[in-house]
C-alpha cells in the first residue's frame, strides 16, 4: 500500500442498519466470488457483512468502510487470516453489548520482517501486518481475567 491509498480527511463512522448480506454468499462480492487467498476485500460504507464462516481465506487487505459483524449465534469458532486489516470510518464487532461473543474468536495477521512496510502519511512505518482503526472496532465477549492474548509464532 502507498501512501496515496490513505486519507487524513475526517472520517464519519458509519451506522449498520439495513439488510445483512453473509461473508459465505458469493452475491455479498463484486466479483461473484467469496474471497479467496491473497485478495484485497473492502466492504463499502453502506453494508453490512456477517463474518459467518469458520475461517477466511488468508487476504491481503481487508477494508471496512461499511459493517463487519461476526456471527451472534455463538455456535462455532471463527478465524480471520489477514495481512492488514483497515477499519476506515466502518465498524468491526466481534459480539455485541447484548449478546457477548461466547466462542473463540481468532484474528491472524500475516508478514514476515523482509516483507515490505507500509508508511502512512508523512514518515509513520506502520510495518506489514496491522490493524489499523480510523471507524469503531469492538470485541465483546466473556468476562475474563485479562484482556486480551497476543501471541507470537516463530
Amino acid at each position: 500500500m502507498n501512501d496515496a491509498n490513505w486519507c487524513v480527511a475526517p472520517v464519519v463512522t458509519q451506522s449498520c442498519t439495513g439488510t445483512p448480506k453473509n461473508w459465505s454468499d458469493p452475491t455479498t462480492w463484486p466479483s461473484g466470488k467469496v474471497p479467496e487467498n491473497g485478495n484485497d476485500v473492502t466492504i463499502p460504507s453502506g453494508t453490512i457483512v456477517v463474518f459467518d464462516v469458520a475461517e477466511s481465506a488468508k487476504l491481503n487487505l481487508l477494508k471496512v468502510e461499511g459493517c463487519l459483524e461476526w456471527r451472534l449465534d455463538n455456535s462455532i469458532d471463527q478465524t480471520l487470516h489477514a495481512h492488514q486489516i483497515f477499519v476506515f470510518g466502518g465498524k468491526f464487532s466481534i459480539g455485541s453489548s447484548t449478546v457477548a461473543y461466547t466462542k473463540k474468536a481468532k484474528i491472524v495477521l500475516y508478514g514476515s520482517y523482509n516483507d515490505s512496510f507500509t508508511t502512512m502519511p508523512g514518515t509513520t512505518e506502520a510495518g506489514n501486518k496491522m490493524i489499523v482503526n480510523v471507524g469503531t472496532v469492538k470485541m465483546i465477549g466473556k468476562a475474563r481475567s485479562r484482556m486480551s492474548r497476543l501471541r507470537a509464532e516463530a
